[in-house]
């Protein structure tokens, strides 16, 4: 049996429509992603993601879990502009050891585009998983739904949504790379996010990740999902989150606690530590 790898390709909606201007700013803001994506990244990668074609991304992955997480972060990042990915699980038959991800070949890749390509006629699916099992179905409507509340998120909220996926991760595997504290290339990624919402959507008022060089000697407090035994999931809704939060960004829990309601930030955690869980899961029965 062929040994099974992921595939991720992400690309950004319309983005024709954008003036040159905020393309440029788009395209900035989307290489300084993966630059510090990939370091988080490294030991689940086997081809770095990179630039394939325009503004289209592509990457070669250990798992599916890895994958998704990895397009997660992308659109939360990239927030407020929509990307649509695909993800591939399947063989890597043609492997060019000197040749990036664009270089190689395998349904891995065949599958990646085939699921790109759907999120067109998929009605509220940014983003699929084409695997050619049944469990696409389930796992697509859980990774579609998580997207679709994400992408519905004011920029506040969108903010305050990303502070928690680099403090509590909602994959164990992270872990390892942000210990005790955010390194600070990821510290300046989050700068630079806020620097974009300012210039993109012209907000004038101070936004969480304005604060976010307090960061860098905050002390992580990491997700437990992985540990998790209960027959339903909870672990996306953080204990001590709000309070955490309030202290780094000088405002009541309270203000916290109603944003994080108001955006259903737990029930998105929760819906995406679901399908990671699934992946994992699938994958050792594999």
């Amino acid at each position: 049996m062929k040994e099974l790898y992921s595939s991720l390709i992400i690309d950004i909606v319309k983005s024709k429509s954008y003036s040159i201007e905020n393309r440029n700013q788009i395209q900035q803001l989307l290489s300084n992603t993966i630059d510090v994506l990939n370091q988080l990244f490294c030991d689940q990668m086997i081809r770095p993601v990179d630039f394939s074609a325009g503004d289209e991304i592509q990457g070669l992955f250990a798992s599916p879990e890895s994958a998704y997480m990895y397009y997660r972060l992308v659109s939360l990042i990239l927030h407020p502009v929509k990307i649509r990915a695909g993800i591939g699980t399947g063989s890597w038959d043609i492997q060019l050891a000197d040749k990036g991800t664009t270089g190689q070949d395998g349904t891995v890749y065949h599958y990646a585009r085939h699921a790109i390509k759907n999120t067109d006629a998929g009605e509220g699916y940014p983003v699929l998983m084409f695997t050619n099992t049944y469990s696409d179905r389930i796992i697509n409507a859980v990774i579609g739904s998580a997207s679709a509340i994400a992408a519905t998120q004011s920029t506040y909220q969108n903010h305050l949504m990303l502070l928690l996926e680099f403090m509590f991760p909602v994959m164990a595997d992270l872990e390892q790379y942000l210990p005790h504290s955010l390194p600070s290339f990821v510290a300046d990624l989050l700068r630079r996010k806020s620097e974009f919402n300012h210039i993109f959507e012209r907000i004038d008022k101070e936004l969480p990740l304005d604060r976010a060089n307090y960061l860098l000697n905050y002390t992580s407090h990491f997700n437990d999902a992985h540990k998790e035994d209960t027959f339903f999931i909870t672990s996306g809704r953080q204990r001590g989150a709000s309070i955490i939060l309030a202290d780094i960004l000088g405002i009541s829990r309270q203000s916290i606690d109603k944003t994080i309601k108001a955006s259903n930030i737990f029930t998105a955690r929760n819906m995406a530590i679901a399908a990671i869980q699934e992946l994992h899961h699938k994958r050792q029965e594999e």
